[in-house]
């Protein structure tokens, strides 16, 4: 990072994520022992806002980001999916919020091998 105040930003970015990991934490063990509405609402928007938050930290510390792609879009795509699921019954919302966290998690994995491919062949 080029500054101490992007350290700082990071971090608390950091402490913010994990602090909303642990809120959507309990906001599952609550879902799955009541299937309120407000509860799915709240784990939802717990689940985006982390995701979120984790999008703005690499957005921060990245010096070249591979895929563009993933900007306002991306990100209304993702929350508009994970919305209709607070309609669904609980055990099909679980599935599909974990089909999401899947898509996310490989499509990120393929941005980090690019972006490595890529300086491997810059030092070669």
């Amino acid at each position: 990072m080029h500054s101490s105040i992007q350290v700082m930003v990071v971090r608390w970015l950091f402490l913010f994520d994990i602090y909303l990991i642990v809120l959507n934490t309990i906001f599952l063990q609550l879902l799955l022992e009541d299937d309120l509405p407000l509860i799915k609402v709240s784990f939802i928007v717990v689940l985006f806002t982390s995701l979120f938050m984790i999008w703005i930290i690499q957005r921060v510390t990245a010096q070249k980001v591979a895929d563009r792609r993933a900007g306002f879009g991306f990100f209304i795509a993702e929350f508009t999916i994970l919305i209709v699921t607070i309609i669904m019954p609980t055990p099909f919302m679980l599935a599909l919020v974990n089909l999401v966290l899947l898509v996310i998690n490989v499509r990120y994995r393929r941005k980090i091998d690019k972006v490595l491919k890529e300086k491997r062949e810059f030092n070669d």
